[in-house]
């Protein structure tokens, strides 16, 4: 179960642009199955290579993890911005 509601998954998803999007889902876990799992409940199509999630083969989600766990986001075609995003330890 995702940490935003269902109504949120699909506002995110649609109303902003993709890799902050992408930044706003993944943002909820540390675990990249748990963040792929969010990102195709969006809508979006995922597929997991290591530490790196794309999406709908636009979008990087690489997770970093040790002391300051952390998203990375940016668009494939490069343009900015590139998202940092801090996720909460549990």
């Amino acid at each position: 179960m995702s940490a935003l509601p269902d109504e949120s998954l699909a506002q995110v998803a649609t109303e902003t642009p993709l890799a902050e999007s992408v930044a706003k889902l993944v943002s909820v876990t540390q675990f990249i199955g748990r963040a792929r799992d969010v990102l195709e409940d969006a809508g979006h199509t995922t597929s997991i290579t290591g530490n790196k999630i794309t999406v709908d083969d636009m979008v990087i989600a690489h997770y970093v993890g040790g002391a300051n766990p952390r998203w990375v986001v940016w668009s494939i075609a490069g343009s900015p911005p590139t998202w940092v995003i801090g996720v909460a330890v549990s």
